[in-house]
């Protein structure tokens, strides 16, 4: 999705209100050919989840803890027969 439509997916006013947000998850937006910065989906699902956090009075853009994805772990019983 591009910066534009990232900036009123979030009702920021400013290009700089949407950049902090990005520096602050510590993610790159990639470019298309054009030049022009976009955000991946796994990207917006990082913004989306910062722009619900900042809606909560009080909170601010340090204080953010991503949730991860929970995965499936497999545990193996392994005994030793002696």
């Amino acid at each position: 999705m591009k910066v534009t439509e990232l900036l009123n997916r979030y009702r920021l006013k400013t290009r700089q209100a949407f950049y902090d947000r990005v520096k602050s998850l510590d993610i790159v937006l990639p470019k298309d050919a054009r030049g022009h910065s976009y955000a991946t989906p796994e990207q917006i699902s990082l913004l989306d989840q910062l722009h619900d956090y900042l809606r909560t009075p009080g909170t601010t853009l340090s204080g953010f803890v991503p949730v991860s994805k929970a995965g499936v772990v497999q545990v193996v019983d392994v005994r030793l027969v002696g």
